[in-house]
């Protein structure tokens, strides 16, 4: 039987994205597993160890905001998967409360306080002795791509300055660092209210889109590929920027493929998202925010000029398709809503 020789560290281990890489992880026999949550007897905690229940996995706890545990977690691992979620801290009702206290909006202090965290991660990976990688789940630095253009993605900037923030601090630790960027979520046409198709009165569901009919969507289901492509990382050199997708490819693409599956008739309404946020009940800051997000990727892609980014394929990472994706789905609640 082979024995386990390497540690990862995994950050948000209940998560989607840190919830894939134990999955991946956990089927190497060489790995053993660090699964760092904020509260080790959580129902998904527990759930995580059934779910692999002869498997090198220990639940550790950590908090994000607080560095000293943070390198009490990664102690010992020579890989540390590092990941920060701005929609968590954007859900949390006392950090809502804080926000309305101190008169500014919940995403900016959401920002402020998701920078920090991922700063803390590689305050904390600087300091793991015998690391060997750390893979850091990014986004596209929005304000910097389009010169300005764009101030209010801040749940993609949050990420991206922390990356800058390891960058200039720990040449030592970048030289070992590799980044992941996560495209859109398949999972988002099946629960987030501004992707969800509506039925018009026609009988046609109508889908919104940034850009036009010419713009690529990376699309990806960030429970697979997640762990799929850190998995590789840790064994190719660092200095890897991957974007992660299962295909990169126009929404028409999508929604043709889900319209037949279905058997419903469907269009899409470029530039349509503007009129459905005014409809949602959502606070002013959030709209915003989402609607920044759309015309930048419209305008720009998950990409933008960085040429720095390399696809899953230059990793030697092929996934199923996306068709394979929409008729594994139940869409019940969508085409009947």
């Amino acid at each position: 039987m082979a024995v386990s020789t390497k540690l990862i560290a995994v950050v948000g281990a209940t998560g989607t994205q840190g919830g894939s890489v134990v999955d991946t992880f956990a089927v190497d026999p060489l790995w053993r597993i660090k699964a760092i949550t904020r509260n080790t007897s959580s129902a998904k905690a527990q759930a995580l160890l059934s779910k692999h229940p002869d498997t090198n996995i220990d639940l550790v706890a950590a908090d994000l905001s607080d560095v000293s545990s943070l390198v009490k977690a990664f102690e010992g691992a020579t890989a540390i998967f590092g990941v920060t979620n701005f929609w968590t801290l954007y859900g949390d009702e006392k950090i809502q409360a804080r926000a309305a206290d101190e008169g500014r909006s919940a995403n900016e202090l959401c920002f402020e306080l998701e920078l920090q965290q991922g700063k803390n991660i590689f305050d904390a990976a600087a300091q793991t002795q015998g690391l060997e990688r750390l893979i850091f789940s990014e986004a596209p630095n929005v304000s910097k791509i389009s010169d300005g253009k764009y101030k209010y993605v801040l749940h993609f900037d949050s990420k991206a300055f922390a990356v800058e923030y390891g960058q200039q601090r720990y040449p030592e630790l970048w030289a070992r660092t590799s980044l992941v960027r996560l495209g859109t979520y398949l999972e988002n046409f099946l629960n987030q209210p501004y992707l969800l198709p509506e039925k018009n009165e026609e009988g046609v569901f109508v889908f919104v889109a940034p850009g036009t009919k010419e713009t690529l969507l990376p699309l990806v289901v960030g429970g697979v590929e997640t762990g799929t492509i850190s998995k590789v990382l840790v064994d190719v050199p660092a200095g890897k920027h991957v974007i992660a997708y299962r295909e990169l490819i126009k929404l028409e693409t999508f929604v043709e493929a889900w319209s037949n599956f279905l058997g419903v008739t469907a269009t899409i309404d470029y530039g349509g998202i503007a009129a459905k946020l005014a409809q949602m009940p959502i606070s002013v800051e959030l709209k915003k925010e989402i609607l920044e997000m759309f015309n930048f990727l419209g305008e720009f892609g998950y990409i933008g000029d960085d040429e720095t980014v390399i696809h899953p394929k230059d990793i030697g990472v092929v996934s199923g398709s996306v068709e394979e994706w929409i008729r594994e789905r139940d869409w019940c609640g969508v085409v009947d809503a």
